[in-house]
């Protein structure tokens, strides 16, 4: 396999071996991005709080939230474990290109639709700000971070190699209290806590998170705290979310992506689907054909699907009750996501551009 690729698909040389659990994650992960992108506009609606459809938004957005933890956490599992990303300009050069490329590409399409629309100016000087910003369209804001989390890639690769599992967890401790730990004892103590601010982004701490848990044989006692790590992780988010919540002002306090509930359900995940993936390897060996198929053109998925999801929400008929609403646009939108990075995998320049 690929170990240096992006952390969204691997490409698939004929001599490339798989790890047909990473590829059911890819899958999981992109679906749960989709959702999250459909439930969202629900839960932040003041005039749809405390209704049916938001009480069933909030019940699942402890699960669609971890869709990018897990894109994180494959990352770590397969570039932190690559000898090859310890050579900086190797990597550099193989790597960034795949996103920089569709980067520069989508936020052009993103842009001429903005325009089309009305939303944006046709105007150079906007675009470069949006280019060298965060993007034009909400879900750009992954690729410049992956930019970040690929230009340290070769450090802590070497990091790691000269450190025990251990230690790698010490630093991973230290990543959690000044980016996840710290603000939140801040929202629960009458003080405010001022001790180390964020050496390292965040989310690094899943790219880390991912090796660990990747690299380690767990055992049954292990995995059996890990699950019930996350069933904890999952009523503090669901029950926290519920209890500032309100009508006049849907202020949600688990919604941040260094949210420490996020990590705890993010592993779970992550190990459970790895645990079942080997306990049913042979019962499971003629899924990893579609598998593998599917989880190759997720990135060019994550890169369309806004705007297949803008467009069937523009097109829905305004009858439909809303949580049909919901599940039409979630299922729409995957399925033409996906159907559209399939077709666009087959075409060597487009898959190029598009999917890096």
């Amino acid at each position: 396999m690929d170990h240096c690729s992006d952390l969204t698909r691997t490409p698939g040389a004929p001599n490339q071996v798989r790890i047909p659990y990473l590829d059911a994650l890819r899958c999981l992960a992109i679906l749960l991005v989709i959702a999250l992108h459909v439930t969202a506009p629900i839960m932040v609606s003041p005039t749809l709080s405390q209704t049916n459809t938001w009480l069933a938004c909030m019940v699942l957005d402890p699960l669609v939230r971890v869709g990018v933890p897990l894109f994180l956490m494959i990352s770590g599992c397969l570039m932190l474990d690559d000898p090859r990303s310890r050579e900086i300009t190797p990597f550099y050069k193989k790597q960034l290109p795949k996103l920089l490329i569709p980067l520069v590409v989508w936020n052009g399409i993103y842009f001429a639709v903005a325009v089309l629309t009305g939303s944006q100016p046709l105007s150079l000087s906007v675009f470069l700000q949006l280019l060298l910003g965060q993007g034009v369209k909400y879900h750009m804001w992954y690729i410049y971070m992956l930019l970040g989390i690929y230009l340290i890639c070769p450090f802590l690769r070497r990091l790691i190699e000269t450190c025990t599992p251990r230690q790698i967890l010490l630093l991973f401790g230290i990543i959690l209290f000044s980016s996840t730990l710290r603000p939140a004892l801040n929202q629960i103590l009458p003080f405010q806590v001022v001790l180390f601010g964020p050496m390292l982004e965040g989310l690094v701490g899943y790219v880390l998170l991912g090796w660990l848990l990747g690299r380690q044989e767990l055992s049954r006692r292990t995995r059996l705290l890990i699950y019930l790590g996350g069933a904890a992780g999952y009523a503090v988010h669901l029950v926290g979310n519920l209890l500032y919540a309100c009508p006049e002002q849907n202020y949600l306090p688990f919604e941040s992506g260094y949210a420490f509930p996020h990590y705890l359900i993010a592993a779970v995940l992550f190990v459970w689907v790895r645990t079942f993936f080997s306990h049913h390897a042979q019962a499971l060996r003629p899924a990893q054909t579609p598998l593998r198929l599917c989880a190759q053109v997720v990135f060019g998925v994550y890169w369309v699907h806004p705007l297949v999801l803008d467009v069937i929400t523009h097109l829905q008929p305004d009858a439909l009750p809303l949580a049909a609403a919901l599940v039409l646009q979630g299922v729409l939108t995957a399925l033409l996501s996906f159907l559209f990075a399939a077709c666009v995998s087959r075409i060597p320049l487009l898959r190029r551009l598009l999917q890096g």
